[in-house]
C-alpha cells in the first residue's frame, strides 16, 4: 500500500467522511468577518444567487494561493452565472488582508 492509499484508508476508518458535506447538502447559515472585519452572512448572499465557497489553509499555502488566484480569474464567468465567491480561512485578519492585496482579490 502506498502513502496516498494509507492516508485515504486512515480517513475512511476515522469516520470523518460521514461528517462532511455532500453534493446537494444544505449548509447551515453562518456569519463570519471578512478581511476588513465586516460581517458576511451566507443567507444574505444566497438571496442574490448561488455561492461558491473556498476553504483555504492560509497565505502560507502555495496550493491555496493558486486556487484563490484561479477563482479570481474565474470570477467574471461566475458572476455571469449569477453566483458569488467567498473564501474562508482560519488565518488572522492581518494575513487575510495581505492575501487579498497580494492576489488582488475582489471577492
Amino acid at each position: 500500500m502506498n502513502f496516498t492509499e494509507s492516508i485515504k484508508n486512515e480517513l475512511i476508518s476515522s469516520g470523518i467522511i460521514d461528517q462532511t458535506l455532500k453534493v446537494g447538502d444544505i449548509i447551515p447559515n453562518f456569519i463570519l468577518p471578512n478581511a476588513f472585519s465586516q460581517a458576511v452572512e451566507l443567507q444574505k448572499l444566497l438571496v442574490s444567487g448561488p455561492v461558491v465557497i473556498s476553504f483555504f489553509r492560509g497565505s502560507w499555502c502555495p496550493f491555496c494561493n493558486l486556487e484563490l488566484a484561479g477563482l479570481q480569474q474565474a470570477l467574471p464567468a461566475i458572476k455571469t452565472l449569477g453566483a458569488s465567491i467567498i473564501a474562508i480561512s482560519p488565518q488572522t485578519t492581518r494575513h487575510t488582508i495581505s492575501t487579498v492585496e497580494k492576489h488582488e482579490l475582489t471577492y
